[in-house]
């Protein structure tokens, strides 16, 4: 089963995180050992209460997250080379990078990927208008991540800052997949989520 399919049974609004059940006589020993399995990833991820859990981390949370939307979302009439682009990948890597809390840090991954997202269509918007000229095969996403490169400091070896900041998307990625429909249902997880989104982050790098 893919991750994608996991994210989507877990925020379809079905009322649980777990597959529907299956007829007994279609069910294999190994898919049922794999239904185990995702019952009690589910059960880790949102804990034993996770409305109380939701309520208390959204009082812990909320002034922080809406302070970060504010320094990170992009106005709709820049072009790539605007300096709040490089300001707003900054804000989101001080919290990323150790300034804030594990909540707050979910959010910054959600609000890293809504960046790229931004940026590379002013990226596309730039090219189209002849603002910007693109290598043949270089793609938007590669130009956004050269973006996102010159908004960090004190790494001399760009290979290893590259393979760095493509983790940081994954991390991203996975944290975008478990937030559907809204940012804020990372904030209903339990402390469990953080070394399981690292394990998948892991298989992303490895597959």
């Amino acid at each position: 089963m893919g991750l994608d399919e996991v994210n989507a049974d877990m925020v379809s609004g079905e009322g649980s995180l777990i597959h529907r059940p299956k007829s007994r006589s279609t069910i294999s020993p190994e898919n049922d050992l794999g239904e185990m399995r995702l019952t009690n990833l589910a059960h880790r991820l949102v804990g034993h209460d996770p409305i109380n859990t939701f309520a208390e981390n959204c009082d812990k949370t909320v002034g922080d997250w809406i302070s970060l939307l504010g320094k990170t979302t992009l106005p709709s009439d820049i072009t790539s080379s605007d300096p709040r682009i490089i300001a707003a990948f900054q804000a989101v890597d001080s919290v990323i990078c150790g300034q804030g809390t594990n909540l707050l840090r979910r959010l910054a991954y959600i609000q890293l990927m809504r960046l790229f997202v931004s940026l590379e269509a002013i990226i596309k918007s730039d090219r189209e208008i002849g603002r910007l000229h693109r290598e043949p095969c270089y793609r938007d996403a590669t130009v956004a991540i050269d973006i996102y490169m010159s908004a960090q400091a004190g790494h001399s070896n760009t290979g290893d800052l590259r393979r760095e900041l493509k983790e940081r998307k994954r991390c991203g990625r996975i944290w975008s997949g478990l937030a559907r429909p809204s940012p804020l249902i990372v904030l209903m997880y339990s402390e469990a989520a953080e070394p399981i989104v690292y394990a998948f982050t892991l298989l992303y790098i490895f597959s």
